[in-house]
């Protein structure tokens, strides 16, 4: 089955207390780490891991994430 994230520019973007930029490398790696979970999990883990990259700050824009599977 093949799954497929889109993260915005502003999920690669948000900044940790350090100024340490979250990056698409974190991106490809957190979906090549998932790639065999649906797609809400992959969402809700992509979730929990830029909420633990920013202690919890909130991002100053809007953030959207999307996953999609193709029907087998």
């Amino acid at each position: 089955r093949d799954l497929h994230s889109f993260p915005t520019r502003r999920s690669s973007d948000l900044r940790n207390d350090k100024d340490e930029e979250y990056g698409m490398h974190r991106v490809r790696a957190l979906a090549d780490k998932h790639r065999n979970k649906t797609p809400g999990e992959l969402i809700s883990n992509c979730l929990a891991d830029l909420h633990s990259f920013t202690a919890g700050a909130k991002p100053a824009d809007d953030l959207t994430l999307l996953a999609l599977q193709r029907a087998a």
